[in-house]
Order: structure tokens, then C-alpha cells, then sequence
């Protein structure tokens, strides 16, 4: 882990900055570096588009977007099991019941035994009915 003093911040920044051009001109991509840090856009000496057309694949919309696929698919990975892990809570480990009017009179029978306070509330992943003791 590096130091937390800016100016140790600014020389690993640049560091980061030079190898990343030297890294570019090495690959045949060009410059890496534009007036924001950044040019997928650049049409010099070995632009991005002299290496698609050599490749012979049609270029993507974003060239450096095959730097960062990796991270995209780490990311969708994480969001599908949040995903999975709501559902999991909100749906699969609760009772379905298929009509308002069941999960009703499932609530009633529960008041009836001592259990108050639950209301029912239609799901949205499984468009059945389910019971809580949450207030609206």
C-alpha cells in the first residue's frame, strides 16, 4: 500500500501515467494519454483503428474496452447474486399463497393463535401474496 502524503500520490499518479503511454506505444495503440488523461480517440501512428483493421474484426465501439472486461464481469457476477440473495429473502423462503384473499385468511388464523400485526403484500418477483409483520 502506498504512502498518503499527496505529493508520494502525484509521483505514483505519474508513474502510473508513463508506464501506461510507454504500455500503449509498445502495444501499437497509440498514445494513451489525452487532454483528460485519456483518447481512445487518437488517429496518429498506430491508432487503435490501424490495429483493428489489421486484426481483421470489426472494432469495438469503446477501444479500450477490452481493458476493462474483466472488471464488467466481476461486477455483473456481484449484481446477479445480490439480486439472487433479495429474492431469496423477499420470495423463495416465505410462504406463496396465490390470492389476496388466502394470505388474508392465513393472517387472520395467525391472529387468531396470538400472532398480530402481520398484513399482506402482493410479491414482486413471484406475483403471488406473502405475509409480513413490517408496518407499511
Amino acid at each position: 500500500m502506498g504512502s498518503r502524503k499527496k505529493s508520494s500520490w502525484a509521483r505514483e499518479k505519474a508513474t502510473f501515467a508513463a508506464s501506461l503511454d510507454t504500455h500503449c506505444r509498445k502495444s501499437g495503440l497509440g498514445s494513451a494519454r489525452g487532454e483528460h488523461g485519456f483518447d481512445p480517440e487518437s488517429q496518429g501512428a498506430g491508432s487503435t483503428s490501424d490495429l483493428w483493421d489489421a486484426l481483421d474484426e470489426p472494432a469495438p465501439r469503446d477501444p479500450w474496452e477490452h481493458l476493462f472486461a474483466k472488471e464488467h464481469a466481476r461486477q455483473a457476477k456481484a449484481e446477479a447474486e445480490h439480486d439472487a440473495a433479495l429474492r431469496r429473502k423477499a420470495c423463495e423462503r416465505k410462504q406463496r399463497y396465490a390470492t389476496a384473499a388466502d394470505a388474508q385468511e392465513a393472517a387472520d388464523a395467525c391472529a387468531a393463535h396470538g400472532t398480530r400485526g402481520l398484513r399482506t403484500y402482493e410479491c414482486r418477483y413471484c406475483n403471488g401474496w406473502h405475509l409480513t409483520s413490517k408496518p407499511q
